[in-house]
């Protein structure tokens, strides 16, 4: 393939890189898309067969229209299409330089738009394409260094075809065209311009820029992210979720999100007192709980399908961070993005310490609910850790918030809305029309009961039967289907109806444990929703929803596993470790070990040259003999150490090339002595090779000159002379036929000098 052809090749590979990224940063394909057959086309058609010749104008119309379609764009209603008409307007211009005639400016135009849709995709891409993206970068930037460095080399070949051929000189094997050194390249008459030294060295070029960039991205200080500028006044009011989980509940909506396999957190639980990870599922069976359940907020008031928090004392004080005593056990959470500052856990808890700059946890008595001191802003991850008592021997349950209820929140926590719930109150009262007074938990397992019956099933699907019913007296009366939400806020209701306080919790159920990483990862939809009734002067947990949700959850995470499980390692370290590496994870996981390494090994040098000193002077003493031979091979090992970094240094100067032999073995002097005689002869005869003339030019002027006519020593210029460049430069075996051959014609033209000199 020839040379242009491969620089072709590969820009245009460089293009769909590009616009693939673009694809993958805003998540739609067209009219991206259309890049790729189009650059298909502009490779074979009109840069190869040339059948394709678009004229100047036409280009110029093209682009008109482009710009055109990316200025209506522009001024669309959405703001983020500013963004993307930008975008576009490249890919347009693309295009048109595609399509186009080209030399040396269109290919630097495409070069540059490549650059630029890369850097507007990063802009766009969103948490869940970031390790996708990334590694295409790292793909875009291994592909830009070798076209790059193909460019150049077409350059250099497009100079090199510019220099002249000598006159008058007939064509044959005899013939060396003479060497030209044009922007630092040389290149022999039977070298390939794309050969193993130069895709060796373009892949040393690209690996070695990637370990550059990693080594300054881990090392450069990361001040800039956990500004305590930069983080927002704990808002207390309800933010627009990004993922499952939300502080306000509108029935139906959370369906949407329970097939999603977006990641929400990971979670390992340590004991503080062995340090043995423990199994999460293991530790919520010992808590009473059939999964894991991480709470969130509490909503309290309902009206018309929707809760909100409502309850009068919303109070926060601050929690405690690690505890004193070294038992118990530790929750070590990171969150993504959910746009609020509240914190899931496996309640109870008493402790929390949070990952960040002047950060605290805080909480609230009368719900439970735990929240971070400051909002952090959308995009970063979270990490955490919240402390739990340790269980107590034969403890087999627990209560998970403090038995707290004033008589204004009991009033908040029986409320009912005054229209639309009279039928589910009335039901409610008849299910339980039989037990006696103060039996509140019989009351709730006869509701529970009822919910759990035949009757209703689970499902994600949230249409609305009867718009004119309140969605819940819908579910219980027409629909029967439902989801969390719908199970939860009907108990809760049918709770209060018949004097139960009673209140909503939203927060996470279950998870899976990753085989790769070992973490335990909880997915968007794994969000939950369930009930907390006020029996027995204690908060009890009810979750009414049917056990076929657990069973749909298990049957989706059995679905490509695997590949499941490797995606959410390498999100969760991409997060961890490239986009949420923080000033306090450097100096962990660098820094301090760097540091101590440094001191460690300036005390073992310390310790072993004073062990030198004292043995070294035993021996002079005389004294110190059991130290004698420790303290030779000691000083022999450091003088071998001294004359190997003494040589390696000698090598790094005089060139890292390969040598198969030693330098004077491949010498002319002693390798090809006939060459050494060669130029004798040929300088004793009044011939001198010109400065800056190589010896295969020199060997080209000798081998035309009228000398080598009559069998001088000139004759025998070009194969001397090709005979050296293979053992000097090729390091290759010399030719010892040849070199007989040689040593002969020489002799007789030494003889023929003689004889010429005598006469």
């Amino acid at each position: 393939m020839r040379l242009r052809d491969v620089f072709l090749v590969s820009l245009y590979a460089l293009f769909a890189e590009a616009t693939m990224l673009l694809v993958v940063g805003e998540g739609e394909a067209f009219p991206q898309v259309v890049g790729f057959p189009l650059a298909v086309v502009a490779l074979v058609l009109v840069d190869r067969r040339r059948t394709i010749r678009v004229p100047t104008w036409g280009l110029n119309v093209a682009a008109a229209i482009g710009v055109l379609a990316a200025a209506w764009e522009f001024f669309g209603e959405v703001p983020e299409s500013r963004l993307t008409a930008a975008a576009h307007l490249m890919v347009y211009l693309g295009w048109v330089v595609l399509l186009g005639e080209k030399a040396d400016r269109q290919y630097w135009w495409l070069l540059t738009l490549s650059v630029l849709q890369v850097a507007v995709g990063a802009v766009l891409v969103d948490a869940a394409g970031e390790p996708l993206y990334s590694f295409l970068v790292v793909a875009f930037m291994i592909t830009g260094t070798w076209t790059l460095s193909v460019f150049s080399l077409q350059q250099v070949q497009g100079r090199f075809a510019a220099v002249p051929a000598s006159v008058g000189v007939p064509a044959g094997p005899g013939w060396f065209r003479p060497t030209a050194v044009i922007s630092g390249w040389q290149l022999d008459a039977n070298q390939q311009w794309i050969n193993p030294r130069f895709v060796f060295g373009v892949v040393a070029a690209a690996v070695g820029a990637l370990v550059m960039g990693a080594v300054f991205f881990l090392l450069i200080p990361r001040l800039w992210l956990f500004d305590p500028s930069g983080l927002d006044v704990l808002d207390n009011d309800p933010l627009h979720p990004l993922t499952g989980f939300t502080e306000t509940v509108q029935l139906g909506e959370i369906g949407d999100i329970l097939e999603s396999t977006e990641h929400v957190m990971t979670v390992g639980i340590i004991d503080r007192q062995t340090g043995d990870r423990v199994d999460v599922e293991k530790l919520s069976r010992e808590w009473g709980d059939q999964e894991p359940m991480f709470r969130g907020t509490v909503m309290v008031a309902y009206s018309g399908g929707k809760w909100e928090r409502g309850l009068p004392d919303s109070r926060f004080d601050r929690m405690p961070g690690v505890p004193a005593t070294a038992d118990g056990l530790r929750q070590d959470i990171q969150l993504e993005t959910l746009g609020t500052p509240v914190l899931f856990g496996m309640h109870p808890v008493h402790g929390c310490d949070i990952d960040g700059v002047n950060r605290y946890g805080l909480y609230q008595p009368a719900t439970g609910v735990l929240v971070g001191s400051k909002n952090r802003k959308r995009g970063r991850v979270l990490r955490y850790s919240l402390f739990s008592p340790p269980l107590k021997p034969g403890e087999t349950g627990r209560p998970r918030v403090p038995a707290v209820m004033t008589q204004s929140q009991q009033a908040e926590y029986l409320r009912l809305p005054r229209q639309g719930l009279g039928r589910l109150a009335a039901a409610a009262r008849r299910l339980v029309e039989d037990v006696p007074s103060g039996q509140d938990l019989e009351k709730a397992r006869r509701l529970m009961e009822h919910l759990a019956s035949e009757q209703f099933g689970y499902s994600l699907d949230a249409s609305v039967a009867d718009p004119g019913l309140d969605p819940v007296e819908d579910f219980l009366f027409r629909r029967k289907q439902g989801h969390c939400e719908y199970f939860a806020s009907a108990l809760a209701l049918m709770l209060r109806a018949v004097s139960i306080p009673s209140r909503l919790v939203s927060g996470f159920k279950g998870g899976g444990h990753n085989r790769i990483s070992g973490q335990f990862v909880v997915q968007q939809r794994h969000a939950h929703a369930w009930v907390e009734a006020w029996i027995g002067a204690r908060w009890v947990t009810l979750d009414p929803t049917p056990s076929a949700r657990g069973d749909l959850i298990r049957e989706l995470e059995m679905e490509s596993r695997f590949l499941r499980d490797a995606g959410q390692m390498m999100h969760h370290s991409w997060r961890r470790y490239v986009v949420e590496l923080s000033l306090a994870q450097q100096q962990s996981l660098f820094y301090r070990p760097m540091q101590a390494g440094m001191k460690r090994g300036i005390a073992v040098a310390g310790e072993f040259v004073g062990d030198m000193v004292l043995g070294v002077s035993g021996l002079v003493s005389g004294k110190g003999t059991g130290r004698r031979w420790p303290t030779i091979l000691a000083v022999v090992g450091l003088v071998g150490w001294a004359v190997l970094a003494v040589w390696l240094v000698h090598r790094w100067r005089g060139g890292w090339r390969p040598r198969t032999r030693f330098r004077s073995e491949r010498d002319p002097e002693i390798v090809l002595p006939v060459y050494a005689r060669f130029c004798r002869m040929v300088a004793a005869g009044g011939r001198l090779r010109r400065s800056g003339q190589t010896a295969r030019e020199f060997a080209e002027e000798l081998a035309q000159g009228p000398v080598a006519v009559s069998g001088g020593v000139e004759a025998v210029a070009v194969r001397v002379t090709n005979l050296y460049y293979a053992v000097r430069f090729g390091r290759q075996e010399p030719d010892l036929d040849e070199v007989v051959r040689i040593e002969r014609e020489l002799d007789q033209a030494d003889l023929c000098s003689a004889e010429t000199r005598n006469v």
